[in-house]
C-alpha cells in the first residue's frame, strides 16, 4: 500500500470536537479526495468503492460548508461552469485539494487522471450502481482535475 499523500492528509486534518471537550483529528474533505483517487488507483481492479467515494466528494463538495464560498470566493468557477453548483464545486474540490498537496502527491493524481485507461475505468466504476450518468460522472472528474490543475 502506497503512503502517497498521507503527510498532507494529516497536516491538513480538522480538530472536532465529538464531545465535551473530546477532541479529535478528522481528515480534510481535500485529503479524503486525494487519498481515495490514490486507494483506487491501487485497488481499483478488486473493489470500486473507492471510485464511488470519490463521486460522492465530487457530487456534493459544494454542500459541505462551501455555499457561501461558491458565490463570495469562488464566483468566478461557479460562472465558468454555468451556475452548476456540482460542476463548481468539483473545480473548489481539486483546487483546494492542490492546495494541501506536495508536488509529488499532486503529480500522482494528475498520472492517474492524464491515463486514459485508468479515466475511463475509473468512470465505469463511479457510476457503477451510482444512479449518474458516465457523462455527467467525467464532467464531474474533469472539472476537479482543472482544479488541480490551476
Amino acid at each position: 500500500m502506497r503512503v502517497t499523500g498521507y503527510a498532507e492528509a494529516l497536516a491538513s486534518a480538522l480538530d472536532v470536537e465529538v464531545d465535551n471537550g473530546l477532541v479529535i483529528r478528522v481528515v480534510s474533505i481535500p485529503a479524503l479526495a486525494a487519498l481515495k483517487l490514490l486507494a483506487w488507483d491501487d485497488r481499483g481492479l478488486q473493489d470500486n468503492k473507492d471510485a464511488q467515494d470519490l463521486l460522492f466528494l465530487l457530487q456534493h463538495y459544494h454542500e459541505a460548508g462551501n455555499g457561501d464560498r461558491m458565490y463570495e470566493e469562488a464566483f468566478e468557477l461557479l460562472e465558468a461552469a454555468g451556475f452548476d453548483l456540482p460542476l463548481a464545486g468539483a473545480t473548489l474540490l481539486g483546487h483546494d485539494t492542490r492546495v494541501i498537496l506536495h508536488d509529488d502527491s499532486l503529480h500522482a493524481l494528475l498520472a492517474i487522471l492524464a491515463d486514459p485507461r485508468k479515466r475511463d475505468r475509473l468512470l465505469v466504476h463511479m457510476t457503477r450502481s451510482a444512479g449518474i450518468e458516465s457523462d455527467m460522472a467525467d464532467k464531474l472528474l474533469s472539472q476537479f482535475e482543472l482544479g488541480l490543475r490551476n
